[in-house]
């Protein structure tokens, strides 16, 4: 959906954007820059520490990988971080946590629980509270990796993962020299990692640089 988007943004003909999609190997999760323009309007000073907005029982791969958000939060978050759950299963069973714990005070945005048109809308509390946030947990979804990793680095927020291998999502991403902490370490927000993350994110997460490549001599017709 992203890849598409971010391809006709570069002015690649409808046609040609749908045959390289189903085509291109996809080494790297791509971001249109409707995200990515509209993030860079919301960064200021960091006033959150760690921050989580997300689903945590939405399907049981995704409930198997996030199962130490909570024990995390009890043991790391205070008044000066931001939790939020937002699928309706957890919600129901929800026991607020502390002040920083607003899954009952909030609803959220649950792309899977939208229909496939909508999935794609920018969620500007999402973006903004990553945006003010030094540290967002990004644990793996319904697959051993999460897109809330990319959009930490979109943030300039260092993410914070349980396991190295939910930084990437292929094997060229696993190459990357991504800067990031895992749950059981010291975290230290360091603004060289920051930048240096965002860095990496535009050049390997978005066509703000022109098109690899291997688009390029895939797609000979523009607009």
């Amino acid at each position: 959906m992203w890849l598409f988007e971010a391809l006709m943004e570069e002015g690649v003909t409808r046609a040609t954007a749908e045959r390289l999609c189903y085509s291109y190997e996809r080494s790297f999760a791509i971001y249109p820059k409707r995200f990515y323009k509209e993030t860079e309007r919301l960064r200021k000073e960091k006033e959150i520490n760690y921050c989580f907005i997300g689903t945590l029982m939405v399907d049981p791969e995704t409930q198997r990988n996030r199962e130490w958000i909570i024990e995390f939060a009890k043991k790391k978050m205070d008044t000066g971080s931001y939790l939020q759950i937002t699928d309706a299963v957890a919600r129901n069973s929800h026991k607020p946590l502390g002040k920083f714990d607003h899954t009952l005070t909030r609803q959220g945005l649950v792309p899977k629980e939208l229909p496939l048109d909508q999935r794609s809308r920018f969620d500007a509390h999402y973006f903004k509270t990553m945006a003010l946030s030094k540290f967002c947990l990004c644990p793996a979804g319904d697959s051993h990796w999460s897109m809330r990793f990319y959009e930490a680095l979109m943030c300039k927020c260092i993410p914070i993962v349980k396991d190295r291998i939910d930084t990437y999502r292929s094997k060229e991403e696993a190459q990357l020299a991504y800067k990031y902490y895992t749950h059981n370490e010291e975290h230290i927000y360091k603004d060289d990692w920051a930048v240096e993350n965002y860095k990496l994110f535009l050049e390997r997460h978005t066509f703000e640089h022109g098109l690899p490549d291997a688009l390029t001599e895939a797609s000979p017709s523009r607009d």
